[in-house]
């Protein structure tokens, strides 16, 4: 049996959106790295300090992107030094559609200094999407950030956060895996 021309149109098609969707993970996490790779550089003539604390926050910010929503995001993070722990919620909605993301990762400091320093991480979170339905994902989580404390002593971070190969749990066994990365620009305030 020999294919049709519109069959052959239609799988070439797929294939290059599942290219593009993976070109644009892999340009989103080059990106992050070499802005947090030159900023690092520029980090590296601050003296670095033992650090020892932990903090809760809330923030706000906007993703998943590539669909931008407005995002809500609470937590609680530890930092030792070098390392970190963050736990965190996350919440987008637009009424009708609201996804709710829980989630820890480790954070790792490349110079650790109270007044300003960049941090990148990972970890896995737990997500709900709900609509007339409820669907449940799971998915790897990569972070790059910037943490500083301002001149009330308030700690403040801005972030990227990046979801990427997102699997979706379904009740039927019908998982599906999306290769798509969604990412959630945010600002935090510490507490």
């Amino acid at each position: 049996m020999k294919p049709t021309n519109s069959f052959l149109l239609y799988a070439v098609k797929t294939k290059w959106v599942h290219i593009k969707r993976y070109a644009y993970g892999v340009i989103s996490c080059l990106a992050l790295s070499l802005i947090c790779t030159r900023a690092s550089a520029s980090e590296s003539q601050m003296e670095e300090e033992h650090i020892q604390k932990d903090y809760g926050y809330v923030g706000m910010g906007v993703g998943p992107l590539p669909f931008p929503l407005p995002v809500f995001l609470a937590g609680y993070r530890g930092q030792k030094d070098h390392h970190g722990v963050d736990i965190f919620t996350t919440v987008s909605t637009i009424v009708k559609l609201t996804q709710l993301k829980m989630g820890t990762q480790y954070l790792h400091y490349f110079h650790p200094n109270l007044k300003e320093q960049l941090y990148a991480g990972g970890g896995v979170s737990l997500s709900a999407l709900i609509h007339h339905k409820t669907d449940f994902y799971a998915s790897p989580e990569f972070v790059f950030g910037k943490q500083y404390v301002n001149e009330q002593n308030a700690t403040h971070f801005l972030q990227a956060q990046i979801s990427f190969s997102t699997l979706r749990i379904s009740r039927n066994h019908n998982h599906r895996l999306f290769y798509m990365p969604l990412v959630i620009v945010s600002y935090g305030i510490g507490f």
